[in-house]
């Protein structure tokens, strides 16, 4: 039950953390809301975090 918790607060990190590098990177997409895959792996390249894909 501990290791859940852990797990879930170092993913909300991340997904914090990496947020803020794409609206730093990308700038803030109002269109709709989303960004796309490529910007996403872009950002993760950039910035030297870990995606686990090729």
């Amino acid at each position: 039950m501990l290791t859940r918790f852990f797990r879930r607060r170092a993913i909300r990190s991340y997904l914090r953390e990496l947020l803020f590098l794409l609206r730093q990177d990308q700038g803030v997409n109002e269109a709709d809301g989303f960004y796309t895959p490529e910007q996403v792996m872009l950002t993760l390249r950039r910035e030297g975090l870990n995606s686990n894909r090729p």
